[in-house]
Order: C-alpha cells, then structure tokens, then sequence
C-alpha cells in the first residue's frame, strides 16, 4: 500500500507541468500544483526517509533537483513556441502584424535558431530520467547513464545555438527600441503566468546557464557518491536492506561515469567559445555602425556590417583641443577596425550609444605608426591656459604638429618605467591637478579637412609646380597625436595598432584590384627639385649637367597604340619631347620628337595621326613617319600645326554621331573658346608630289593639305579645365559645374542643379564651389557620378543629386580621375585610391611618390574598342558593360632612390600601367605579330621599331638637337629630319578664326520632357 502511495506521487510530480504535450499547438492542461512547488522529500514517506542515511538522503535530493530542473527547462522550451514563436508567425497575416510579413521569418530564424533540436534532445532526457525515477522508486541508483548519451548527442545542437545568441539578443534589443508594436508584445508576454516574469531574452538565453547547472549538480551528486565498493541493490527499497550473500560488490559507476559527462559538457563549453567571441565581435560591429553619426553631407562606406571586417580594439584617448579651454583636453573613444581609425565622442542616449565621429575615419592603408617611445607630459586637469603641451600644440588632431615637447614640461625618462614593460607609471607629483599621459603618434598620408579655397589650376592638365613636387616628396610631421593615460595602454594601442596594420597589408595583398606594371623603369629621368623641363629659364641648363640628352624633363601624358603592322606600341612625353617604344619594353623607347614642354598626345589610329600639345602649340603627325614599318619610307608632308598662333591650354579627341572630332581650348579674356575639328580621310592619305625641274631648283614648296577640317566653332563665358564626350553630347568641366551642351545647336545646362534654399544642397553648393570638377563617369541607367577634386556625388539625369548619402569624400586630393570599369581611379600626388563606380566604396590604395596620372584610358584607339565577343559587367541596375581586361590606365611615379653624382642627381621616373588582377574571365592569347616578341635582352626578333627623330622645328623650339643612336637590340632606323622647320604647317586649317561677335556662344537650355540632360 505504501508503494503505491509512492508511484502515485512518482506520476503526479512528472504530470504536474503537462511536459511534451501538444508542442505545435499550443494546448494546456497541467495539474494544480506546478513541479516548482515540488522536492524529492514530497515522494517519499517518513518511515522510507528513516531506513536510508543522511548522506544517500542528500545525494537522492540533489538528483531530484536535476530531474525537476531538466522538467522545468523542457517546459520553457515550449513556453518559448506557444508564448512567443506561434503569435509571432500568426500575427503576419493579420492586418496589425507584430514584425512585418517580409520580416517575420528571418528574425524567427536569426532569434530561436535550432531551439527546436534542443527540445527533441531534452525531451528525451527528461523521458529517460522519469522512467529512471519510476523504476527505481523511492531509491534512484544512478542517472549519469542517461545525461551522458544526451550529451554526447546534443553536441551538434549546442555548436550551433549558443554562437547565436549574441546576435539574437541584439535583434530582440533592436526590435525593441525599433518596433513599438513588439515592444508592447514582448511586456505582455513578460506578465504571463508561466513567463515567471521573465522577458524574452531569458528565454533564449536558458540552454546556456542550464549546461552550467548539470555541471553544478553532477559535482554535488559525485561527492553524496560513496567511494568504497557497493551493493547495486542495496539501495532499492524492493531488496534487502542489508548486502546478502553472494551480491554483487563493486565501486558504484558515478564514480566514474560522472567524471565523463563533466568532460563532456566542459568540452562542449570550451569549443562554443570562438563561435561565441566571433558572435559578440560582429554584435559589437553591429551597434558601432548604427552608432556612428558622422557630420553633415558626409558618409564614408567603412563596410562594417561585411563579415569579413572585424574589431582589433576600442577605448579611450585624449588629444589635446586648439584654443583656451576648461582643461585644453578632450576625450576620445577610439575604434580600431582592421580596415579603418576612427575617433568618436560617445554620447550616451535613451535609444543606446551614439558615436559622433570626431574627424573622418583614417583607412589603414593610409596610416603608420611615427612613435610610441617619446617621453610622456603633464595633463593639466585645471582651468587656464594650456600648461604642459607640446611645443606646437602637439596634442591636436590636426596637421603639421610638431613633435617636442616644451623642456620645461617634459618629464625625464629615469622617473619612469620603460613603455615597453607595460608597467603603468604614475606622476612623481601628487597634484591632482595635473597628470602624465603618453603620446602615440601617427602619420595620416591622406587629406585631412576640406578646401577652403575656390581656386583652381589654370587647366585640369597643369602639372604641379616645382614646390608642390618638392613637398610630395618629403614626409610631414605627425599629423595624429593621441595621448593614453598609462604607459601599458599605450604599449596595448602599440601593439593592436601594428597588429591591424600587419592584417590590413596581408588581406590588401592578396586582394588586389589592380597590380601596377612597369612600362620603363629607367629611361625618364628629371633633375631632383626641378620641375617641368632640365632646363632654367631662358632654356640654359643646370650647373653641372652635361646636354647628353639624358635627362627627359617631367613625364607628362602617354597612350598605347597598335601600328598597321601589328606593332604594340606607347608614345610617351616629357618636358623634353616625345619618345615611342614597345610596350613591354622599356629599354626600347627612343624619341622621336624634340619639342619642348609637351603636356598632352593622342592617337587617331584610324587615321593614322598622332596628336600631341607641345608649349600650347598643338601638332599633328602621321604615326608612319614617326615609326616608320620599313626604314625607306618618306613622306613630303610629316605633320600640321593645328592651331596657328593661338597658346591651346588643352584638348581632348572623341566620336559624336559617328563623326571622329578633336576639339581644343584657346583663351580670350575670361571667356573659353572651343574649335572642333574632324579629320580628312583623304587628305590624310595622299601623298603630296615632290616639286621639280625648275620649281625643284628654286625651292618651291609643295601645295599644303589639310588634314583636318573645321567642324564647329563656340565658346563659354567662363575658365574651362576639360572636356568629356558622352553619347550624344559633350561635358565641358568649368568654374560653373560641368556644363552639358548639344553640339547641333549649343544648347547647354549646368549640372548638378542645386537649390540654396535647401540646408543640405546648400552645403553641397559650398563644396563645389570651392573644389574642381575633374571627371563626370556613367554609373546608372539614369545616373552619372560627377567626380571633384576633393569629393563624388552621384546625380541623376536632370542633373539633381539622388543619393542620400550626400558626397563620398576622397581620401586624398585628386588632381586626374580615370575610369577603368567597374572602378574609377582617383590620382593623389602619393597614391591613387581605387573606388567602386556604383558604390563609391574603396577598394584599393596604391602608394607612391609624385604620382600622375599620364593616360586615363580616353581616346580613338584600337584598345578602347569592344570585340562582338568580348565580356561584359553586368550592373545592378540591370546595364552590361564591356568588360576590358587591358590596361586602360597609365601614370608614372618617381623611383625611391636617386641616381647620380652631387653634381648630377637626378630622380627617375617610373612610368606604368595598371591591370586588372583578378580577371572574370580567362582571356584569349594576343595573336602573335611581328615586333611583339621580347627577350629578356630587350631584342625584338619578329621585327625592328623604326623611328623618325623631328629634331629640329626652329618655329617651335628654337633647338638643333641631333638624333641619337641606333637600338642595341634589333635594328633601330633614325632619320634626321634637321631640315624639316620649311615644312611645319605654321597655320591651323583655314585660319580664319572669326570675331567675337561671329562664334557661337553656348545658351542655357530650357528642359521639357522626360528625356533628360545627359
């Protein structure tokens, strides 16, 4: 009778919570007193109680408190469906949904994770344990049997649940400050009875404190566990109480099966813990970026939410503030991302932290660390005048601060701990009054604040000047001084800072968008500190430097081209003239112009023509008379000046309706003037006849041809820089924007349209203002990214800013930009910075000394045409554009070392091209051409570079240079050409330039439609 009291009781407590009954839908019908209410003395009677000792007692109490523990976790676990999960999904097809439909799904999925496998797993335990207890009633010999198997098979379950719950816990939190309809769900869902007042994230939290618990109570159960040999039925209340002869006497099994469940579960703990850390790593990301305000118009893609991006540190700074101040101090709290710096001033706020982004974020790329070892200063803590500073307002994020310290501030290093030791050193003075804090300096290569100035360069193709050379060669002071308050922070800073530092290199590495390419590495060389030609002025030479024709003045512009023969050819020009070589190899390249001061050449391979700008003075030359296909070729005419007596500040070559125009710029007052011209086939390609008999004898030229015809005149009325050909149109780049005009009746608008009534196209009015339109790229089906020196903002067809975003702020100050999709290149004078056309996310840096770009991939060239088979990029808006493996890029760079003698250093000037490194497709071998075959001795065997050398145009230089020698590697033909001055076509084609009351002046246009500027 008193068992069945007994097993009566056993039921009652296991049925008392209606666990695993109706796990889907929801139903409930559990007994009156709960399962909390319950121990293990509830099961067994008092005259049961007194046969077993207090140890066994203890030992029995502890193993019902792990079984109504496991009985009361499963039926969280389904309080977690029926409370939670199920209103959830219901709600969504209502018409006041808690998380909107699209929604609900994937935040069920991020939230509860795989909560439904711990279930099936503890369930089966829970099962197991209560067959256990009802077996073994009132006496439970051992359950370590059953939570062994368990643990071992939830393993996987666990692996992958308690990584999430990081990120589960920040959507709840999330949802929270976001959602107010949750928010009240989530409150209601807390006053439920079987909530026990708990909210929603202890709910999804219990899976983890419970392995904690098993560990807690399997610990009290191996120590109740008595450690001699023992009857296995001893304890049972259905043998004899005392051994009989002939039991079975041995050491009981928790004494050594505890001891592996504890390994287990520990096991288990130890292997969640990187999913863990990595979890709180991208949750921590998480709230950083949506903490992040930055200033006004401005946003910088850091791409912190990409899970390749992790956080190496964060804590707090100082720097010292400009100006009088309460205490001259101002702290930071700095994150350290492994792709970006960034100072922040938290705020804390009802809605979480928010980080107020102190100066723009500093790309790794662009940073290094100058010192970690100068001596520490006195933070002074009081009101006054800053006391204890650098000698140069050191403290101050900003640039050109210097990097002593005041003699009479500074503390010696014997009062003080090596930094090295991470030991912290606190001030020899007591005063609360001041403090020592420990400088980290660094060097930030990039630009620093926005211009103020609204003034420009003459063009958007003038060369720096010799100061501004000089200055990109020479490494500025620290422009970063931040300041830790011990000796060990900053040791820790030291090292996470290098550690970044060490990360970004490697993955920039082997992420590369471009790998640059050596085109010559040797041949151009420029006097060091001079700028622009070898020679002074009056065209006198340095001190100390020979006229061996060594040194080519600056590299200015180049372009590949292709020759009819198959030749791959790259013109390139200098201060000192123009040279031509194959393209992969730098020892062949020979001049084959002496002009001076060349700024700009294209080809019109069609046409055969090479153009070039030599000190303003455009010229045209046929490419067969500079690199003749056989040494016997001659031509009576070799080239036209195009321009007469008018200085050309630029020009630029393109195709417009099917017509193939080259347009330049001339100067009158404040105004612009534009000449189009289109080439004459024919003209072109006839061969003037040679004068004879008499007319021979007296000299008598032949009559000239005109090779280019002209097309349109007109001009702008205000400083112009460059000039962009698009589909149907052309975009001049002026003081006033970038000017969209229609050739066929010079109608015009000036994008981008900004409103100064609103606060935010004001501010964006300001910045363009003070900052030069240097390109103007399609990145949409309806949008453009107009490119400044100083910043890019993407506008749609009418000209208007569509992007949120504001600008996206460069890096550096760029002074070219070229496209080679899906990147636009952006040309700083100590680096290029590589961005995406359709995000303006950056992607790559490229480091250098005095770097130009030389070649921005336009132009009418072979190279720039797209094959019926070639690739294509398909954009996000659905567009495909030809996808051109080539280099479409050239630019050149001084060399680190220089070369020469005191009397004759000289810097030597790299010139290269830069190529795709990770091709979307495996390109065709080049067909195989005579000329293109190189050796590592720099000999062509398939063919011989042939080149005229113009050496002499008195009209232009005013120089008799002779022509160099001949190539050591293959055959090299030079024609002096000294006696071609008579020849040069001294008069642009029909030099009948009009008056100002005869051009075209460019109008505004009024737009109706759809259709759109640009």
């Amino acid at each position: 009778m008193r068992a069945l009291w007994g097993y009566g009781k056993v039921k009652t407590f296991q049925l008392s919570m209606n666990v695993g009954a109706n796990w889907i839908d929801g139903s409930r019908g559990g007994m009156a007193e709960p399962a909390i209410k319950w121990e293990w003395f509830d099961l067994v009677s008092e005259e049961e109680r007194k046969e077993i000792g207090k140890a066994e007692i203890k030992r029995q109490a502890i193993t019902f408190e792990l079984i109504k523990g496991e009985l009361g976790f499963v039926k969280d676990l389904e309080n977690v469906e029926q409370m939670y999960i199920t209103p959830l999904i219901n709600s969504s097809t209502t018409s006041t949904p808690i998380i909107p439909p699209a929604q609900v799904n994937q935040f069920i999925t991020s939230v509860f994770g795989n909560i439904h496998d711990l279930h099936t797993h503890h369930l089966g335990l829970l099962q197991a344990l209560f067959r256990i207890q009802y077996d073994e009633y009132p006496i439970i010999h051992s359950i370590s049997a059953p939570i062994l198997e368990a643990a071992l098979n939830w393993r996987e379950a666990y692996m992958e649940y308690i990584p999430n719950y990081p990120i589960a816990a920040y959507l709840i939190d999330s949802q929270m400050r976001l959602n107010p309809a949750f928010k009240e769900f989530v409150q209601k869902c807390t006053s439920h009875p079987d909530s026990h007042r708990l909210d929603m994230k202890n709910f999804i939290t219990r899976p983890i404190p419970r392995l904690l618990r098993y560990e807690l109570l399997l610990k009290g159960i191996l120590e109740e566990t008595p450690a001699g040999p023992v009857n296995r039925h001893a304890s049972s209340s259905r043998q004899s109480a005392s051994p009989s002869r002939g039991a079975n006497v041995a050491e009981h099994e928790d004494r050594t099966a505890i001891p592996q469940v504890l390994d287990v579960i520990r096991r288990l703990g130890k292997d969640t813990e990187p999913g863990v850390v990595s979890a709180k790593s991208k949750v921590e990301l998480w709230r950083y970026n949506e903490g992040l305000v930055f200033k006004q118009g401005e946003w910088i893609a850091m791409d912190v939410l990409d899970p390749s991006i992790s956080m190496i540190h964060s804590g707090k700074l100082l720097r010292q503030t400009d100006g009088l101040e309460w205490s001259g101090w101002t702290e930071l709290y700095v994150l350290l991302f492994d792709n970006y710096l960034v100072l922040t001033k938290p705020q804390e706020r009802d809605d979480g932290t928010k980080y107020h982004v102190n100066r723009r974020p500093i790309p790794l790329d662009l940073l290094t660390i100058d010192s970690l070892t100068e001596p520490p200063v006195k933070r002074n803590t009081g009101p006054g005048l800053l006391r204890g500073l650098r000698s140069q307002g050191g403290g101050s994020v900003g640039q050109g601060q210097a990097a002593g310290h005041e003699i009479s501030n500074s503390v010696s290093n014997d009062h003080l701990a090596s930094p090295d030791n991470n030991t912290p050193v606190d001030s020899p003075s007591d005063s609360a009054s001041s403090r020592l804090v420990y400088p980290i300096t660094l060097y930030h290569l990039g630009r620093t604040t926005p211009q103020t100035s609204s003034a420009f360069p003459t063009t958007a193709l003038t060369t720096p000047s010799a100061s501004s050379s000089s200055r990109s060669q020479q490494k500025p002071p620290p422009n970063i001084i931040l300041y830790a308050e011990s000796a060990a922070a900053r040791a820790e800073w030291g090292a996470k800072l290098q550690d970044a530092l060490d990360i970004r290199r490697v993955v920039q590495e082997s992420n590369k968008v471009f790998e640059v390419e050596i085109l010559s590495r040797d041949t151009f060389l420029s006097p060091a500190g001079v700028d622009g030609a070898s020679g002074g002025a009056g065209g006198g030479v340095l001190g100390g430097w020979s006229q061996d024709g060594t040194i080519t003045g600056k590299v200015t512009c180049s372009v590949p081209f292709n020759t009819a023969d198959g030749r791959y050819l790259v013109a390139v020009g200098c201060a000192e003239g123009v040279w031509i070589g194959f393209r992969h190899d730098p020892k062949s390249m020979r001049r084959v112009l002496h002009l001076k001061l060349v700024t700009q050449c294209a080809m019109l391979e069609d046409y055969g023509i090479f153009l070039v700008l030599a000190d303003k003075s455009l010229f045209a030359y046929r490419i067969e008379a500079l690199v003749p296909s056989s040494p016997n070729t001659t031509f009576s005419q070799v080239q036209q000046k195009l321009n007469g007596s008018k200085d050309v500040h630029f020009f630029t070559v393109g195709r417009l309706h099917g017509r193939t125009l080259v347009i330049y710029m001339t100067k009158r007052g404040l105004d612009s003037i534009f000449r189009v011209l289109e080439p004459v086939s024919e003209k072109i390609n006839e061969r003037a006849q040679a004068p004879s008999g008499l007319a021979s004898r007296l000299f008598v030229r032949s009559p000239r041809s005109e090779w280019f015809k002209i097309y349109r005149d007109f001009f702008l009325p205000s400083e112009s820089y460059d000039l962009i050909f698009l589909k149907a149109k052309i975009a001049i780049l002026s003081s006033k924007g970038f000017e969209i005009v229609n050739l066929n009746d010079f109608k015009s608008v000036t994008i981008p349209g900004l409103q100064r009534d609103e606060p935010r196209l004001a501010y964006l009015a300001e910045r363009c203002e003070s900052c030069r339109p240097i390109g103007m790229f399609k990145s949409g089906e309806d949008e453009f990214l107009l490119c400044y020196t100083e910043f890019g903002v993407y506008v749609g067809k009418h000209g208007e800013p569509n992007r949120a975003a504001g600008t996206i702020e460069w890096e550096g100050t760029a002074e070219r930009v070229a496209l080679h999709a899906p990147y636009v290149l952006l040309f700083d004078s100590h680096f290029i910075e590589v961005r995406h056309l359709e995000t303006g996310r950056l992607a790559q840096i490229i480091p250098g000394n005095d770097i130009r770009c030389t070649w921005d991939g336009r132009g009418i060239s072979s190279l720039n045409a797209s094959s019926p088979s070639a690739q294509t990029i398909s954009f996000s808006d659905g567009r495909d554009e030809p996808l051109n493996q080539d280099a479409q890029v050239h630019a050149v760079m001084n060399a680190p070392e220089v070369v020469g003698g005191s009397r004759t250093r000289a810097v030597v000037q790299q010139l290269f091209e830069l190529l795709p490194t990770v091709p979307l497709f495996l390109p065709e071998s080049p067909p195989e051409v005579a000329g293109s075959n190189s050796t590592s001795s720099g000999s062509y065997s398939g063919g011989s570079l042939y080149t005229h050398h113009m050496s002499s145009f008195s009209e232009v230089t005013g120089s008799n240079s002779t022509s160099s020698g001949s190539y050591s590697g293959g055959s090299l033909y030079t024609h002096d050409m000294s006696s071609f001055s008579t020849l040069v076509s001294s008069n642009p084609p029909s030099e009948n330039w009009p008056s100002s009351a005869d051009y075209v002046k460019i109008t505004p246009e009024v737009h109706e439609g759809e259709s759109g500027y640009v």
